[in-house]
C-alpha cells in the first residue's frame, strides 16, 4: 500500500452540534452541519444584560506603604524623658547619645491586639496632614507609640495673645480637608475633630492627631457632621474672633465658615481662599509667636535614669 492510499474511510465524530473530521493530509477543522445553521439562525437575537451603575472606585495608593516597626524592647533604653503634657497624655522624650532627636512617646496599658490594631489603623492612612508614628515598643506588659515632636495644638493658639492672618487660617484648614479628603476616598472619618488635635510642628506644619479612632463610614452618610467639616467652620470662627470684632476680613474668608457647612469636600478645596496658601511655611512665624505668648502646661519629669 502507497502513503498515498487508505486502508480505512476518512473517521468523523459526531459532537453534538459540531463535526469533527479528522484527516491525515489536512489540518483538523470544526464544521457546523447546515441543520445546526438552520436552528442559529432561526433563535431571536439574545437580549444583553442591564448595565451596572458604576460604582465609584477608591483610589490606590502606587505603592504599599512602609510598615510601621514593632520593637521588643525597653523604649528607655532609646529616649529618655524631657517634659510630659498631661492632657495629651504623651511626653517629649530626646534619643540618648542624640539631643536633637527628638519625639514624642505615648504609653498605653491596651491589650497587645488593640495596639496592634492602632498601628495597622496608622499604616494603612499614612498622609502628611496626620501625626506621623514613628515606631511601636512593647516592654513589660506595656506599649509605648513613638510619635514626631509637635510644639503645640490648636488649643495653644487660640489662647495666645497673637493675632492670626487669612494666610495662616487658610493653611490650617486646607491642611486639615486634605486630611478629611484622604480619609474619605477609602471610606473613613475622623471619629473627632477636637482643638487639642490638631497639632503644629516647628517648621509650620498642621498635623491631625486621632486619625487610629477613625472609623468606616459608608459614602451615603457622608455629609458636613459626619466628616467634621461643620467642626471645621466652629474652629474658623473661633480663629477669626482672635482679632477682634472690627477686623476687616475679606469675602473669601467671611463666607468659608458658611462653604464648610454647606459644600462638597472637593469643591472646598478649589476654593479661592486657598490660592494663597501652599503649606509651604506660611505657619512658622505662627508657631514662634505662639511658643512665645501662649501658656504651656508643661511637667518636667523627676531626676531618674528609667521612668517605667
Amino acid at each position: 500500500m502507497t502513503s498515498n492510499q487508505r486502508s480505512r474511510p476518512l473517521t468523523q465524530w459526531n459532537l453534538g452540534a459540531f463535526t469533527y473530521s479528522a484527516s491525515g493530509n489536512s489540518s483538523n477543522t470544526l464544521a457546523s452541519p447546515p441543520e445546526a445553521k438552520q436552528k442559529e439562525a432561526a433563535k431571536p437575537p439574545a437580549t444583553p444584560p442591564p448595565l451596572a451603575m458604576p460604582r465609584p472606585s477608591r483610589p490606590k495608593d502606587p505603592l504599599p506603604p512602609p510598615q510601621i516597626p514593632t520593637l521588643s524592647e525597653n523604649p528607655w533604653s532609646t529616649y529618655e524623658e524631657v517634659l510630659s503634657f498631661p492632657k495629651r497624655q504623651v511626653c517629649l522624650a530626646r534619643r540618648r547619645g542624640n539631643y536633637a532627636e527628638l519625639v514624642n512617646v505615648q504609653q498605653l496599658r491596651q491589650d497587645p491586639s488593640s495596639v496592634a490594631h492602632v498601628v495597622e489603623t496608622v499604616n494603612r492612612v499614612i498622609h502628611p496632614s496626620f501625626l506621623h508614628l514613628v515606631r511601636c515598643y512593647r516592654y513589660a506588659n506595656r506599649s509605648f507609640l513613638i510619635w514626631e515632636p509637635t510644639e503645640f495644638s490648636l488649643t495653644q493658639v487660640l489662647g495666645s495673645a497673637c493675632t492670626i492672618s487669612e494666610v495662616e487660617i487658610a493653611s490650617i484648614v486646607h491642611a486639615i480637608l486634605k486630611g478629611i479628603q484622604h480619609l474619605r476616598d477609602r471610606g473613613k472619618a475622623l471619629a473627632t475633630l477636637d482643638n487639642d488635635q490638631i497639632l503644629f510642628t516647628e517648621a509650620g506644619a498642621v498635623k491631625i492627631a486621632g486619625v487610629e479612632r477613625s472609623c468606616d463610614i459608608d459614602p451615603s452618610v457622608m455629609n458636613a457632621d459626619t466628616l467634621k467639616l461643620r467642626k471645621l467652620a466652629e474652629t474658623v470662627l473661633r480663629l477669626m474672633k482672635k482679632n477682634g470684632a472690627h477686623h476687616a476680613w475679606s469675602p473669601a474668608a467671611q463666607g468659608l465658615p458658611e462653604k464648610l457647612r454647606t459644600e462638597p469636600l472637593d469643591r472646598l478645596l478649589q476654593d479661592e481662599v486657598f490660592t494663597q496658601s501652599n503649606d509651604g511655611g506660611e505657619l512658622k512665624s505662627l508657631v514662634s509667636v505662639v511658643n512665645k505668648t501662649a501658656f504651656h502646661n508643661f511637667g518636667f519629669p523627676a531626676q531618674k535614669e528609667n521612668p517605667l
